[in-house]
């Protein structure tokens, strides 16, 4: 897969109503979290909220962010 040069469609697509969408966009987000880290700071709250509803309601914490 080729890496992400910008977040902006990604992040967006968190936004959509569509959970396969949402979680199209956590996992590429999620893998690609250190080179498109300034872009996706600003979301990390919503992407942690949406997290446990897109992967079946199973509460599973983002690989690479830890909750303060």
């Amino acid at each position: 897969m080729v890496a992400l040069t910008s977040a902006a469609g990604l992040v967006g697509f968190l936004s959509e109503p569509d959970s396969t969408l949402q979680a199209f966009a956590l996992e590429r987000l999620n893998n690609d979290i250190d080179s498109v880290w300034t872009e996706v700071s600003g979301s990390i709250g919503q992407m942690y909220v949406l997290l446990p509803a897109v992967v079946g309601g199973q509460h599973v914490a983002p690989t690479h962010v830890t909750p303060v």
